[in-house]
């Protein structure tokens, strides 16, 4: 690894021991975290809480939004447990091994509900692990994506790189945040939607005739940010 690229790094877990800091960790405990991460990576299997990875409960709700197999007009249709079009192979083609394991986990956490009828109904658009071992995978998942950019992105022309964009303001009275997380999140939302479509569209486990070429896995996020400025007083 060059020397950008261990540059970049030691700025990531500065921003991180920051964090840390300011949570109550203490350097010693942030030492051994760092080094139980530096030397085990849990695959998916070990990251299952209840039945369901972060990565199959982001594959079953996105498929479930996007597939016109599970959609009417774009919203996701009440589903059968089995069946040709069904929960259970919805879980299949969203690679989780146990669907019914799976269904039970989404039940728990309130991403689905099954009505009078048998029905499966989604209740989320989006898939937001409950317990602290899912949590804690979806953020491993979405600082590795985001530092991956990164290091990506050194000394690569704007047609090589990949998307990394933020807006931000130093400013903003406390009174306007309750707006601002309403009206960015509504955006926020809106464009994940659209993304998880396109997405799919490509993807070769939804859709057979996507094309060749080698397994890639893409990601695509957007997040929210905010924190006081210290040392400043309010205008």
């Amino acid at each position: 690894m060059g020397t950008p690229a261990r540059r970049v790094l030691a700025e990531v877990l500065r921003a991180v021991a920051a964090h840390a800091q300011a949570s109550g960790m203490n350097r010693a405990e942030f030492a051994r975290a760092a080094r139980a991460a530096f030397d085990c990576a849990e695959p998916e299997a070990m990251e299952k809480a209840g039945g369901v990875s972060y990565a199959e409960g982001m594959r079953i709700v996105g498929g479930w939004l996007a597939d016109r197999k599970f959609t009417d007009n774009g919203s996701p249709i009440p589903l059968p447990y089995r069946g040709r079009v069904s929960f259970t192979s919805l879980a299949t083609a969203a690679r989780c091994a146990n669907p019914a394991a799976a269904l039970q986990a989404l039940r728990r956490s309130g991403h689905v509900a099954i009505g009078p009828d048998g029905r499966i109904r989604l209740l989320r658009a989006a898939f937001i692990p409950a317990s602290a071992r899912g949590r804690a995978a979806a953020i491993r998942h979405a600082v590795f994506d985001l530092v991956g950019a990164l290091l990506h992105n050194l000394g690569k022309r704007r047609q090589q790189a990949f998307l990394q964009r933020a807006a931000t303001y130093d400013n903003i009275p406390a009174g306007s945040l309750a707006a601002i997380r309403a009206g960015l999140r509504r955006e926020g939302e809106e464009l994940m939607v659209r993304a998880n479509a396109l997405l799919s569209r490509r993807d070769r486990d939804r859709n057979p005739r996507a094309g060749k070429g080698r397994r890639t896995r893409v990601s695509f996020g957007v997040y929210y940010f905010e924190a006081p400025v210290r040392n400043t007083r309010a205008r």
